[in-house]
């Protein structure tokens, strides 16, 4: 059993926000690139801002050491990254940004399921409380009075899937081996699949890159290198349920982000998502000691 840590929480929860206000970033990116074009570029990004931090680190520890397991693991990390990240992409081209930070996030469902049935993995009742919560709150926070099942929303959800699995495949395989490494071997696997299917179904132009450089350089280093790196840090001391609830908070983020920069006003409804949400945030993180029988 892992030991849920203030800092890791913390380092989470920094990730939550970076990736809350990449939404924006990749909205208006898809004005320029394809999904796999961005995605190439992006991770490729990721990938030159975790180089650096990983061989200064290993300075100390003379060497870089890639394990078969990190192999492995930052494989399948980066596999399901490409996938996740992907459909996230060309779901919001057919929905809308407020629909695909709910659906994404709905790996907080996702990931108790697939431990539980997969690995046997026990689940809080508490956490299960959290979890009903943290979906009834992220409901009232995004969806409007009408909400209909789009092509972009199934893709999100199957995005949402692999978002999952990635985050089990970190919790399995970061506690044993460096994190950075993982990063590593997660993004240029990433890289190197987005642009084999840029090359095969999409026109890579230098203007579009230019022209998105904006939101290219926030997804790629913050949102990708900085807040991956995060994760991976802060998945070491955090229970992966509990991880996953603190990374949901991206949507919250997204929506404070649109009320700051955007000037978009919150309604009561919402409002009401936003509390029920970190209610749930504490709910996972609160230690219920049960009474003894006298």
């Amino acid at each position: 059993m892992k030991k849920n840590s203030l800092f890791g929480s913390f380092l989470l929860l920094i990730a939550s926000f970076i990736w809350g206000t990449a939404f924006v970033a990749q909205s208006v990116a898809m004005d320029h690139l394809g999904p796999f074009t961005f995605g190439g570029v992006r991770y490729l990004l990721s990938f030159f801002t975790v180089l650096p931090i990983a061989i200064y680190t290993s300075k100390k520890r003379s060497e870089i050491k890639i394990t078969k397991r990190s192999a492995i693991g930052g494989t399948l990390c980066g596999v399901f990254l490409f996938a996740g990240a992907t459909f996230q992409q060309f779901g919001i081209l057919y929905s809308t940004v407020s629909k695909a930070g709910f659906i994404t996030t709905l790996y907080i469902v996702i990931v108790p399921i697939i431990s539980a049935f997969v690995f046997k993995n026990k689940v809080a009742k508490k956490t299960v409380i959290a979890v009903i919560i943290a979906v009834v709150g992220f409901y009232l926070l995004t969806m409007s009075s009408q909400f209909v099942i789009s092509l972009g929303d199934v893709l999100l959800f199957i995005g949402s899937i692999f978002w999952a699995l990635q985050i089990i495949t970190i919790d399995r395989v970061v506690r044993h081996e460096d994190p950075l490494v993982l990063l590593i071997i997660e993004f240029s696997v990433t890289s190197i699949l987005s642009f084999v299917f840029a090359l095969l179904f999409e026109s890579i132009t230098i203007s579009s890159i230019v022209n998105a450089i904006g939101p290219i350089l926030y997804a790629g280093i913050l949102s990708g290198g900085i807040a991956f790196s995060f994760q991976m840090f802060g998945q070491r001391t955090t229970e992966p349920v509990i991880a996953s609830l603190i990374m949901s908070l991206e949507s919250v983020f997204a929506s404070l982000g649109g009320v700051i920069l955007l000037s978009e006003v919150l309604s009561t409804k919402e409002i009401i998502g936003c509390i029920l949400i970190f209610v749930a945030i504490i709910l996972a993180q609160v230690k219920i000691k049960k009474k003894k029988p006298t």
